[in-house]
């Protein structure tokens, strides 16, 4: 099938290259590699990191853009956000932060199987906002095990909701920041690529909203899982068993705190970030990624004593398990973007989408989710928001909107697909785990694509478009 699929992208590109479309050549050019990228990312034909690479090769041979307009884009400041946000994280899992995190969420909350599950929800979805929500899952799945020991009379139906709301939490939580989740990235390059002229989005003002969504859909998520799954359990809770493994962290390591002052001080710098720009007249020389890089670099710098030797806090041993490719990913849907805006085929493409204009605004941000929601469910999320961002700026051009109407619901609504084990990565780790069937996340997860559809356009008529000023 891969083989078959290979040759399908293949005669699809030369296909568009050939045909007589009304565009100039380096227009057919750029939609021929963008549907060849998009096929090969589909059906996975070749590792997806490696199908990022592609305009970095067919651009210049296209006369599309040159070797230096390609490659600039896999340079991009979103691109070292990220890479830094990656840093951060693999020094908290390494020294064990986060699980000393979830604990504390669970010492607030009652001590009863609904209270823990809304305590081990909250306590995923906010660490998926600073790290990657793959690395948050497979780091929570061991301390669920041991929450699930502590039921004297655990049944399936309590291990299923504990399971599922391990990826859920996970993905709900990737949105509450830019750098929890891939797609966040994505959307804050392209939009910088398809529309410079507009202000940018700071750290501090994806936060105001993304924030929000993610708790709410977390509540709503809890009531879920407890309506369909616990509702009728009665289920004693042996809390001791809960305290001996948070007992077993023993008291905080000098190395845990190093990395939650570092942490603190990236988040709050994030938070600050246009003040200082006024205070420091940084006004065009600052970025995100500046903070996110200065904070990884002190994870390096920073000496911590351990059995009587000294070493950072972070290694490069440890570093280098951050996954690289998804940055490759990034490069390649911000180097398609650039390709988009530089021959104009954001402003053709606009010209045949004019008729969407008569749909109502809201019917238009649902029909986006529900389209974003339910493809994401067979294709990687990331890769997903690559190639749609690109097309929906350009029908918010044909139909004379602000873009991000359509670009934020379409990114948010790429992370809310919980279906099948396909759909992100939690999705996957949680389906590998043998514990679940594919009925049992098909059925839950139907419930959840279509609450994360609601919410995201009630969210945007309630909150967002104040927060951007549309």
């Amino acid at each position: 099938m891969k083989l078959l699929n290979f040759f399908i992208g293949i005669f699809l590109f030369f296909l568009i290259i050939l045909l007589p479309f009304p565009f100039t050549k380096a227009q057919q050019g750029t939609l021929a590699v963008m549907i060849l990228m998009a096929h090969f990312w589909i059906f996975e034909i070749i590792p997806i990191y490696i199908t990022a690479l592609f305009p970095l090769f067919l651009f210049p041979i296209l006369k599309i853009l040159t070797p230096k307009q390609a490659s600039l884009p896999y340079a991009e400041p979103a691109v070292y956000l990220f890479l830094g946000g990656f840093f951060i994280a693999k020094a908290m899992e390494k020294h064990g932060l986060h699980k000393r995190i979830s604990f504390l969420f669970l010492k607030i909350f009652p001590k009863n199987v609904t209270g823990i599950l809304l305590g081990i929800m909250l306590s995923i979805a906010i660490l998926s906002g600073w790290m990657s929500n793959t690395a948050t899952c497979i780091m929570a799945f061991p301390i669920v095990l041991a929450i699930l020991k502590s039921f004297e009379e655990g049944t399936e139906r309590v291990e299923k909701s504990f399971f599922l709301s391990i990826a859920y939490a996970a993905s709900i939580g990737g949105v509450a920041t830019p750098i929890g989740t891939p797609p966040n990235i994505v959307f804050l390059g392209q939009f910088k690529e398809l529309f410079p002229d507009l202000p940018e989005i700071s750290f501090a003002k994806w936060l105001s909203f993304g924030f929000p969504i993610s708790i709410f859909f977390v509540l709503i998520g809890w009531f879920i899982f407890y309506t369909i799954f616990l509702r009728k359990e009665k289920i004693k809770v042996d809390y001791n068993k809960i305290i001996k493994e948070k007992n077993k962290l023993g008291k905080m390591k000098i190395s845990e705190k190093i990395v939650l002052a570092v942490f603190l001080l990236v988040a709050l710098l994030w938070l600050t970030r246009k003040f200082w720009d006024k205070i420091l007249n940084l006004k065009g020389f600052s970025h995100d990624a500046v903070i996110a890089v200065f904070g990884a670099v002190l994870l390096f710098l920073i000496p911590y004593k351990e059995k009587q030797n000294f070493r950072p806090v972070l290694d490069w041993d440890t570093a280098i398990k951050i996954p690289w490719g998804v940055l490759l990913i990034f490069g390649g849907g911000f180097s398609l973007a650039t390709a988009f805006q530089k021959t104009g085929l954001t402003e053709v493409i606009a010209k045949y989408l004019v008729f969407l204009k008569h749909l109502p605004i809201p019917v238009f941000i649902m029909l986006i989710c529900l389209f974003a929601t339910f493809i994401t469910e067979v294709t990687s999320n990331t890769a997903t928001a690559t190639i749609i961002l690109p097309f929906l700026g350009s029908l918010a051009k044909a139909i004379n909107i602000n873009p991000l109407i359509l670009m934020i619901p379409a990114t948010l609504s790429v992370s809310f697909a919980f279906m099948l084990p396909s759909g992100t990565p939690p999705n996957a780790i949680v389906f590998a785990s043998g514990k679940l069937k594919v009925s049992d996340m098909a059925k839950t997860g139907l419930v959840f694509n279509f609450t994360g559809v609601l919410i995201v356009t009630l969210f945007f008529f309630i909150l967002i478009r104040f927060i951007l000023g549309i």
